[in-house]
C-alpha cells in the first residue's frame, strides 16, 4: 500500500501536457529547459589585460570560443566585454573577457557634506590634478583657509555663496564661491584620461566649528558618455583591427 501511495505522488508529480485543436500546446506547470552551460569569462581588472587577452586569442595563443569572431562590447564607463559575434542555437553570446573597474576602489562621497580635512584628502587623492590656476588647485586653497574663527558664509542667494575672511584682527575679505567648478575625479578605467564635469561647491556653516564642504554632481550623467567614448577611442588605438562598439 506504501508502494502505490508513492506511485500515486510520483505520477501527480509529472507535468500533464496537451495539445489544443489551433496547434497551442500547453503544460500543467511551467517547465524550463535545460540549457547547455556558457564558457566562464576571464575577469580582468584593466583595459590593458583586455586588450592583451584580446590579441593572444586572434593570434591563437590562447584557446577560446571560435563563433564567427569577436567583438569588443564597451558596456559602460565601468565595463568592457569581449564577445563572439555569433550566437549558439539558444541566441546566447558567449562572454570571453570581462573587465570591470574594481569596486573597491575608494570613491570621491559626492552629495555629503565633510569635514574641510576630509574633503581636502579626497581633493588630493581622488581626482586628477588640474593646472595651477584650474578650479582643482583654487578649490583646494579656499577649502585649506578654512578655519572656525576666520571665515563665516556672508550671504547665500541660492546660486552662489560669498565667504568672509578675517585677516589679522580687524581687517576682513571677501570671496565669492564660483557656484561651479569643473573637476576630473576618477571614476572609470585609470588607462583613460578621466572625464571633466561639473560639481555645485556648498559650504554649510556651523556656529564656532569651521564650515562643512559637499560637491554635488551637476551634468547629468554626460561624464559616463564622454568616459564611453574615451574608452572606445583607447581600445581602437590599441586594437587596429577589432570590431569595437559601444
Amino acid at each position: 500500500m506504501l508502494r502505490e501511495a508513492i506511485d500515486k505522488i510520483l505520477h501527480l508529480a509529472q507535468p500533464e501536457r496537451w495539445e489544443v485543436d489551433d496547434g497551442r500546446v500547453y503544460t500543467s506547470r511551467p517547465m524550463t529547459e535545460v540549457l547547455k552551460p556558457l564558457l566562464q569569462p576571464i575577469h580582468v581588472q584593466t583595459l590593458t589585460g583586455l586588450a592583451e587577452l584580446f590579441e593572444l586569442q586572434c593570434d591563437g595563443t590562447l584557446e577560446g570560443p571560435d563563433e564567427g569572431g569577436l567583438i569588443v562590447h564597451v558596456k559602460g564607463y565601468d565595463t568592457v566585454s569581449i564577445i563572439t559575434r555569433g550566437a549558439d542555437e539558444w541566441s546566447r553570446r558567449t562572454e570571453y573577457v570581462r573587465a570591470d573597474v574594481p569596486a573597491q576602489v575608494q570613491k570621491f562621497r559626492f552629495g555629503q557634506y565633510l569635514e574641510p580635512d576630509d574633503f581636502i584628502v579626497g581633493l588630493q587623492t581622488l581626482f586628477e590634478s588640474g593646472p595651477k590656476l584650474g578650479d582643482h588647485y583654487r578649490l583646494l586653497k579656499l577649502v585649506s583657509n578654512l578655519s572656525a574663527e576666520a571665515v563665516t558664509i556672508a550671504s547665500d542667494d541660492g546660486y552662489s555663496q560669498t565667504v568672509a575672511t578675517r585677516q589679522g584682527v580687524v581687517m576682513k575679505a571677501e570671496e565669492k564661491i564660483a557656484p561651479r567648478v569643473k573637476l576630473s575625479p576618477y571614476r572609470t578605467f585609470r588607462e583613460i584620461e578621466q572625464p571633466t564635469s561639473e560639481f555645485v561647491l556648498r559650504l554649510k556653516s556651523r556656529q564656532n566649528q569651521t564650515p562643512m564642504v559637499a560637491l554635488f554632481e551637476a551634468d547629468g550623467g554626460e561624464w559616463m558618455n564622454t568616459a564611453v567614448l574615451s574608452i572606445k577611442k583607447w581600445l581602437g588605438d590599441k586594437l587596429k583591427d577589432a570590431d569595437i562598439v559601444a
